[in-house]
């Protein structure tokens, strides 16, 4: 917990110095694991919806175009779950492995990719992203019954506000469970032969709202979030996701090893 968020950053800075060859190669094939996945599935789309002209009854067409998407969505996400995701958990590897000085390679950006690993993965991620969804739909889905709901008797001014009460508690939530499940992939990096719901009880107890890494960690995000938004603007997207990760790895080491 020693490090400062300066600190912080500055130890990411020197860490990825003479080292951006293989942070670059490794974050490209990330990149290109993301946008093949993605193309993929929109180029699936594009051929259903063509394939599907040739219906007559706009009725059929609509319900068997509606239908393939269904599928090819539930495939995408499969998809991302398998290629997309076990990379970037590699690449995670790649920029902790930097932060330690320890011998990294772009062979460690395919980590995941042995018969147990990527199950473990698969499994983790799953649950992660799982836990993130009831979390928020846990406020999001009752803001809009609460409209509904309020509206039919009172007026309308008092259900909106209600709706986007519940819905602004709802991202809260988000934000702070965010953080809490921020160190799983590094923790399973660490600790592959540990169950996921002890990584993610780890991950709690070290980065949860209750926790004294919980305050460092947003701090720190907040501090690089001009960082990030210049992606949106002058997109350096190649100093600045490795920058991002490289400071969220050496805050997770302090915290995690102090």
């Amino acid at each position: 917990m020693g490090l400062s968020i300066g600190g912080t950053i500055k130890k990411a800075v020197s860490c990825l110095k003479g080292k951006w060859l293989t942070v670059l190669l490794s974050l490209s094939a990330t990149l290109c694991a993301f946008f093949l996945v993605t193309v993929i599935a929109e180029a699936a789309q594009y051929s259903a919806s063509l394939t599907l002209d040739f219906v007559a009854d706009e009725k059929v067409r609509e319900a068997m175009l509606s239908n393939l998407h269904t599928v090819i969505t539930v495939m995408n996400a499969a998809a991302m779950l398998l290629v997309s995701v076990p990379v970037l958990v590699g690449f995670k590897r790649v920029i902790l492995l930097l932060i330690r000085d320890e011998n990294a390679s772009f062979a460690d950006l395919f980590w995941c990719y042995s018969k147990d690993r990527i199950i473990r993965t698969v499994e983790l991620k799953s649950t992660v992203i799982l836990k993130l969804f009831l979390w928020t739909a846990l406020f999001i889905i009752p803001s809009y019954l609460s409209y509904e709901i309020i509206n039919g008797f009172a007026a309308e001014w008092i259900a909106v506000y209600v709706k986007y009460l519940l819905m602004g508690i709802g991202v809260c939530v988000f934000a702070i469970k965010l953080i809490s499940y921020s160190a799983v992939d590094f923790i399973f990096i660490q600790n592959e032969n540990m169950k996921s719901r002890e990584i993610i009880k780890k991950s709690v107890s070290n980065f949860g709202l209750h926790s004294d890494g919980f305050g460092k960690t947003a701090l720190l995000y907040l501090t690089l979030t001009p960082v990030i938004l210049t992606c949106l603007l002058v997109f350096p997207l190649f100093y600045v996701i490795p920058f991002v990760f490289a400071c969220a790895a050496v805050n997770f080491d302090a915290i995690i090893n102090p």
